[in-house]
């Protein structure tokens, strides 16, 4: 079977063997059949493909996995396709995205829960995090700790007053007496979103420090309108 994954920006074209393994293939246009899918955070995503269809549902998930990716929200990604995530998507993604796509992602899976997680990869995340640090340009992660100060980010009608694209800002919460290398993340309005996951931040902060402060901007906000809404940031390292 030949499936095509098409994102809003990017097609991903995937052989699939009759063990159920796949990689990426050649890219072409002649595949039978066409499932659209309109979704309110991810845009429009298309699958094609040609063959029986056997296993379709996995490549359904995996496109909609594929959308945070290009997103930027890794960890959420790899949440959704927790049972999936094996080496063959692992290294899709990485083909598809190149390596520090798929860098950021394995650092921010690994060091960026909460809980224990594993992944088929031999990487060290911190000297990958590191490796990043050092080569500049964008990272992606996570904002924690929104729950504490959810009330100071809605208006009087409980609305989010965070918007995609918003900017914000990340610097080093120094005096923190829970953690010496405590990155707090601002809003551009100057309210005070969370911070960066302390097994992250123990990394960066000497880049910010470093800097004075890093800037960027929203990229995501899933499930907004719960207690617990997540979001999603990029930095400019």
């Amino acid at each position: 079977m030949k499936v095509c994954l098409s994102l809003e920006g990017k097609d991903i074209h995937i052989v699939v063997t009759p063990s159920g393994h796949y990689a990426l293939g050649e890219p072409q246009e002649d595949y039978e059949k066409t499932i659209k899918f309109e979704e309110e955070k991810l845009g429009s995503l298309t699958l094609r493909y040609s063959g029986s269809g056997i296993g379709l549902a996995k490549f359904v998930e995996i496109l909609k996995a594929l959308a945070l990716v290009e997103k930027g929200a890794y960890l959420l990604a790899y949440i959704w396709l927790k049972d999936l995530m094996d080496e063959d998507l692992l290294q899709l993604i990485k083909g598809a995205w190149g390596d520090r796509v798929y860098n950021n992602l394995v650092v921010e899976v690994l060091l960026g829960s909460f809980s224990e997680v594993i992944l088929p990869v031999s990487e060290d995340p911190q000297e990958v995090l590191k490796k990043l640090i050092e080569e500049g340009g964008t990272y992606h992660t996570r904002v924690v700790g929104i729950v504490h100060r959810i009330g100071d980010l809605r208006d009087a009608e409980k609305n989010l007053i965070l918007k995609e694209g918003d900017k914000v800002y990340v610097v080093w919460d120094q005096g923190n007496e829970h953690d010496e290398n405590a990155l707090a993340v601002y809003h551009g309005s100057g309210k005070k979103v969370g911070y960066i996951r302390r097994t992250i931040a123990k990394v960066l902060v000497g880049k910010v420090k470093e800097a004075g402060h890093l800037e960027g901007s929203i990229s995501l906000i899933w499930d907004e309108k719960s207690y617990r809404p997540q979001v999603f940031i990029n930095l400019r390292i």
